[in-house]
């Protein structure tokens, strides 16, 4: 009977040496995205400042002149610039989140629903 409680006592040990060695890799894997995150929205926001910034100079400055199919493009453009900005404040959002602890709230899925169907909403194609 001891030389049994000696091999659970043993095999305990090892299932929690096995456990602190995946929390630890956890932590690591965490602060690597963090880190990620972090760098990949910092690094991106310059290019999408300048992508914004001068396809809006275009719009307030030669939109008269611009043929429509034109002033479309630099309108898509100039849209998709500033989703891409929120999209990086997101992810800098997610990377200050990490480090602090969830907290619970209601999402209203209808108001969700309907912006991803706005999002994908392309003349000439039907969502239902």
């Amino acid at each position: 009977m001891a030389n049994l409680s000696a091999l659970s006592h043993e095999r305990l040990e090892e299932l929690e040496r096995m456990l602190e060695q995946q929390r630890a890799e956890l932590r690591d894997a965490k602060k690597e995205l963090e880190d990620f995150s972090y760098s990949v929205s910092h690094d991106l926001r310059a290019p999408v400042r300048h992508i914004s910034g001068y396809s809006q100079i275009i719009l307030e400055d030669y939109r008269d002149k611009l043929d429509p199919q034109c002033l479309q493009y630099m309108e898509s453009i100039q849209g998709a610039a500033q989703k891409l900005g929120a999209m990086l404040d997101g992810l800098l959002k997610i990377s200050r989140l990490g480090r602090q602890e969830l907290q619970r709230q209601d999402v209203p899925l209808d108001r969700l629903v309907c912006d991803v169907v706005q999002d994908l909403t392309v003349p000439g194609r039907n969502i239902e």
